[in-house]
C-alpha cells in the first residue's frame, strides 16, 4: 500500500510541475496523500456513526482536523526526511510503462471508490 501512494504523490507532484508550479507541489503532492485515506477512515467512522445512530457529527471537528494534521506530518516525515524526495521522483520515474499503467487505473478505481463510499456514509 505504501508504494501505491508513493506512486499516488509522484504523479500529482508531476502533473503540478508540468502545469508550471513549482513552489509547492510537493505540499499539493502530500495533501492528495493524506486526504485519500483519511476520507476512507472518515467514511468508515460515519458508517459507524450511523450504524449506532449517533447524529452529532459537529462535535468531532477539532479532532477531526488534528488528525488530518497528525496524518499529514507523518506523510511529510516520510517522504522528506525517510525516503527523499529525490529518491522517490527517481525511483517512479524508472517504473516500467505496464506496472505504471497499472497503478494509474488502480489509482482512478481508488479515486471513484473512496468518493462515493464518502457520500453514501454521509447518507442518512
Amino acid at each position: 500500500m505504501i508504494e501505491f501512494f508513493e506512486f499516488v504523490f509522484y504523479k500529482v507532484y508531476k502533473q503540478y510541475t508540468s502545469w508550471g508550479e513549482r513552489d509547492v507541489p510537493g505540499v499539493y503532492a502530500l495533501g492528495v496523500i493524506t486526504l485519500f485515506p483519511f476520507m476512507n477512515i472518515l467514511s468508515f467512522l460515519f458508517f459507524i456513526f450511523s450504524l449506532l445512530h449517533i447524529k452529532s457529527y459537529d462535535s468531532g471537528k477539532p479532532i477531526v482536523f488534528i488528525a488530518f494534521l497528525v496524518v499529514f506530518g507523518l506523510n511529510y516525515y516520510r517522504v522528506y526526511k525517510i525516503v527523499t524526495i529525490d529518491k522517490l521522483l527517481e525511483k517512479w520515474s524508472k517504473v516500467e510503462r505496464r506496472k505504471e499503467k497499472r497503478l494509474g487505473t488502480l489509482m482512478f478505481v481508488y479515486l471513484i471508490l473512496s468518493i462515493l463510499f464518502m457520500g453514501l456514509s454521509l447518507v442518512r
